[in-house]
């Protein structure tokens, strides 16, 4: 098991196209998904440059519809690359 920043699962946040709601405690990342499935993820605000704790960070992975974590660091990197 993985893990990463909370800012490099912002930014896969994004490029999925989700919308970042502002909470009293957080963050919440939501939107619809090609197949029209709801994402939704929560992130605590002073959660930073920090690194993901591995099993939430597991669960964040399937909350947005990512079949396992190796799906998820393809479009990381892949968005790495592009910039």
């Amino acid at each position: 098991m993985g893990t990463c920043s909370f800012r490099d699962f912002e930014e896969v946040c994004r490029r999925l196209g989700l919308l970042c709601r502002v909470t009293g405690k957080g963050y919440i990342w939501e939107g619809i998904d090609q197949a029209g499935n709801l994402l939704r993820v929560s992130i605590h605000k002073h959660a930073g440059g920090r690194d993901i704790p591995a099993g939430t960070f597991h669960s964040m992975v399937k909350e947005l519809g990512f079949a396992n974590e190796q799906e998820f660091y393809r479009l990381l990197n892949n968005k790495r690359k592009n910039n």
